[in-house]
């Protein structure tokens, strides 16, 4: 789903509010969003791979896999360069 600036900002505030009036956690509300948007584009998914690629890059992205990913590959890097520059 593609929104404009202006909506995504409109949309996030509401989601804000929801959040904050239900009582639930940044974590909790983040698996909500994660899970709304993944069954939104569950049915895109199958005619188009591109969706399902950027729905689990979403998915990744807001519950730190990402992050953790990246940080992995980061620190792999950093060990690969240290041995190569050992002369």
């Amino acid at each position: 789903m593609r929104r404009s600036v202006t909506g995504q900002i409109e949309y996030w505030a509401t989601l804000g509010r929801i959040a904050e009036a239900s009582g639930l956690s940044i974590s909790e509300a983040r698996e909500a969003i994660v899970l709304y948007d993944l069954r939104q584009t569950t049915t895109l998914s199958a005619a188009d791979p591109l969706n399902a690629i950027e729905a689990d890059f979403v998915a990744a992205e807001s519950t730190g896999r990402l992050a953790q990913a990246r940080a992995w590959n980061d620190a792999r890097r950093r060990r690969a360069w240290r041995r190569a520059n050992r002369l």
